[in-house]
């Protein structure tokens, strides 16, 4: 039986981007493409195969622990955002506002 089976789910790019700035920023710059690894999106600023452990895993690992990257890239629905969007009374959400990439 094969693991993976195809689908009838597909999707559009409508939005591109990485978190460059530094620590602590969330908003991305947007881009055209850009070269995605199993370390995430070159240039990203949480590009890498490792991070060091944070407060979100405290309960697994000591602050500061060298665990795997597990978030290489965030991909969001933009049905969804104009949904939330319009929930709270705003216009739009970019995804930029969000560290998407």
């Amino acid at each position: 039986m094969p693991a993976l089976k195809p689908t009838d789910y597909y999707a559009d790019v409508i939005w591109l981007g990485i978190v460059s700035g530094p620590a602590g920023a969330i908003t991305s710059d947007p881009l055209d493409e850009f070269e995605l690894s199993f370390s995430g999106p070159q240039g990203d600023r949480h590009f890498g195969l490792t991070r060091p452990s944070c407060s979100r895993v405290t309960s697994q690992y000591p602050r500061g622990t060298e665990i795997r990257n597990t978030r290489q890239i965030s991909i969001l629905c933009a049905d969804d955002l104009d949904r939330i969007a319009a929930s709270i009374g705003l216009d739009k959400i970019d995804p930029s506002w969000l560290g998407a990439m």
